[in-house]
């Protein structure tokens, strides 16, 4: 969808005697109103042809599922399968925004959420309230058979990892590399063999498969550890280093009717901000690489849900991140 805007009418006040810093006011004054106006007619136009979601059980439609997408053979484009999902870095600032959405989700049936710390009391109250698990989990190094048998005998089909941070926040390099690197290989490890194993072909589209581990990773993740980085080098290689042994791991993983039953998921976005639809976000996602924490968590519930669309991209950069709704508004044609 483009929108054609008439920016050309605001050059009608400059002249060969207008200064450089008076042109930069009447092209931003003009930008700006008529960003505003196109997010009007958008909203409104939008608002009205919204589909209104069946209250039948026999005939669900998905909240993000897009028929426009191309899927994997062995994958249904329909997300209507109830589905359990584990997470772990549910109290960080992205991780909190994914709880708050996988919980408010109709086809998630329930969370299983591993913690160090226990969860806020908002999650376990309400009509939703029933749908989280809390499992207080101190070693994220290890990850004993009981709980793994757990969580396979529940049927959990996909983990959402949300755990880390910037490793300016890490007392040395090495915690950091230990938190950002080791803890979701150990964790993969253990979910691609024991609960991803436990996933068929044959049992779709009742089930999920295979199981999908969605990895918040970073804008500018590097996977090749010898190159020469300018910028941010040390988050860049780690957030790298996780994703390549990750998918590593699932190249490795168990094959079940012909096909992979583990897939890894990398999420690269830029700087997460707080979420917000004010035009100010909107033109600073459209500048820098950016995205508001619920269009991130939006995309990770999806793509835990359905992937990414195609077999081949293992890998969603911040525009992907974005999302559809976003795209359509930036279509701003100049």
């Amino acid at each position: 969808m483009g929108v054609q805007l008439p920016i050309a009418r605001s050059l009608t006040c400059i002249n060969d005697h207008t200064s450089g810093d008076e042109v930069v006011h009447h092209l931003n004054s003009a930008f700006l109103v008529e960003s505003v106006q196109v997010w009007l007619r958008y909203t409104s136009s939008v608002s009205s042809q919204l589909p209104i979601r069946p209250t039948s059980p026999s005939s669900p439609t998905s909240l993000f599922s897009d028929s426009s997408h191309n899927h994997n053979s062995i994958r249904t484009t329909s997300t209507t399968v109830i589905m359990k999902v584990l997470l772990c870095g549910a109290t960080g600032f992205i991780g909190s925004e994914i709880l708050e959405q996988l919980v408010v989700h109709n086809y998630i049936d329930r969370v299983y959420v591993l913690t160090r710390q226990p969860l806020a009391k908002k999650y376990f109250s309400g009509p939703k309230g029933h749908k989280v698990t809390e499992i207080i989990h101190a070693n994220f190094e290890e990850y004993p058979d009981s709980l793994l048998h757990r969580l396979r005998d529940e049927g959990v089909e996909g983990c959402i990892w949300a755990l880390g941070g910037k490793v300016e926040s890490y007392k040395t390099l090495e915690e950091a590399q230990r938190v950002g690197i080791h803890y979701p290989m150990q964790a993969a490890e253990a979910c691609a063999s024991k609960l991803a194993t436990a996933l068929t072909p044959s049992a779709m589209p009742k089930k999920k498969f295979p199981f999908r581990f969605v990895f918040i990773s970073a804008w500018g993740a590097e996977q090749d550890q010898f190159r020469t980085l300018w910028m941010w080098s040390d988050s860049r290689k780690l957030k790298g280093a996780a994703e390549k042994g990750l998918f590593d791991i699932a190249e490795a993983s168990e094959e079940v009717m012909g096909h992979r039953c583990f897939e890894v998921l990398s999420l690269r976005p830029g700087g997460v901000l707080k979420k917000s639809e004010a035009i100010g976000t909107l033109l600073w996602e459209a500048t820098v690489p950016s995205v508001t924490v619920d269009r991130l968590a939006r995309c990770a519930v999806k793509t835990v849900m359905e992937g990414s669309g195609d077999a081949k991209k293992k890998i969603l950069e911040n525009k992907d991140c974005m999302g559809d709704d976003w795209a359509m508004v930036n279509t701003l044609t100049l």
